[in-house]
């Protein structure tokens, strides 16, 4: 986990990353300074597996984790799940938050669509955690991803591509 490789604990990590997004908004408007914390919605499906069980777990102990610090910096908060992108600017519209702390891992409908939600966040004048949209596409394709790296002189392991 990155937190304890940086030497901080999860809370303080996510603590950190809540005060970088603080700092970095400068205007002051009618929105106010809490948090929207957003995910997908969160559905069982019995058929999906496993895996699939313990990612939206995942999700759910990260909304928990976020929504604990930020009770604990005092920072108020609340929190919202979108099942499509569509549903994001009707939820966006009438949020007074000023900050998104993004934790939509996936999406009904393209399976790139969650890669949008930060270009949406910014069109409605949001700040949000996490990667922009396009790096979030750029990473979705390995070979496309390895030709940026390798064209900023940064390693990258050989790789084969077998259709």
């Amino acid at each position: 986990m990155i937190a304890t490789q940086e030497g901080m604990t999860y809370p303080e990590l996510i603590d950190s990353i809540i005060k970088s997004a603080l700092a970095r908004l400068e205007k002051k408007d009618t929105m106010t300074d809490s948090v929207l914390i957003l995910h997908h919605i969160i559905k069982a499906d019995p058929a999906a597996g496993k895996a699939f069980t313990e990612s939206n777990d995942g999700v759910l102990q990260e909304v928990k984790a976020v929504a604990d610090a930020l009770a604990k910096l005092g920072i108020s908060h609340r929190i919202e799940s979108i099942s499509t992108i569509a549903d994001l600017p009707a939820v966006l519209s009438v949020s007074p938050e000023r900050i998104v702390f993004n934790l939509v891992e996936a999406l009904a409908g393209s399976e790139l669509d969650y890669c949008l939600v930060p270009a949406v966040c910014r069109s409605f004048g949001k700040a949000c955690t996490g990667s922009d949209t396009p790096c979030l596409m750029l990473t979705q394709d390995k070979w496309r991803t390895k030709a940026v790296l390798k064209a900023a002189n940064l390693p990258c392991p050989k790789a084969s591509l077998f259709p």
